[in-house]
């Protein structure tokens, strides 16, 4: 099993770990509940035990700071004098935008079928960084 250099960071901060492709990574960050208790240790019927922990999460990457761990997930650099031309054929939105621009898209088959989502950031005139979910690094 793998494990990502923040592995003990967000240990210590209460992760609740899953696996997905030979990674051990955080799947949501227990709290504690009014009486005291951790979170992980309260199943329940209705709604999962770790809803209110993930709406919690959800709203501090809206509304202040989250750090995101994505060490697990699969990254690509593609550079060289035609890679924005290779680009523009590999994803169906535009990265014509200047350096710095990051886009969230998807890569289709020859159907128009989705084969991939990804965000790919453009580094430079003629570097792109691709990355995309843990199982297309497999």
């Amino acid at each position: 099993m793998r494990l990502s250099p923040l592995y003990e960071l967000t240990k210590q901060n209460g992760a609740v770990f899953g696996s997905k492709f030979g990674w051990e990574r955080p799947l949501w960050f227990s709290q504690k509940s009014k009486d005291g208790t951790d979170v992980r240790e309260k199943p329940a019927f209705n709604r999962p035990h770790w809803f209110d922990c993930v709406g919690n999460e959800h709203r501090a990457v809206r509304e202040s700071v989250a750090m995101i761990d994505q060490s697990s997930f699969a990254k690509v650099e593609l550079s060289g004098p035609k890679a924005f031309e290779c680009v523009q054929r590999l994803i169906v939105n535009d990265m014509s935008g200047p350096p710095g621009t990051v886009v969230y898209t998807q890569m289709c088959n020859e159907k128009g079928g989705i084969e991939s989502d990804v965000t790919v950031a453009r580094l430079s005139e003629d570097s792109f960084l691709f990355v995309t979910g843990s199982g297309f690094g497999v």
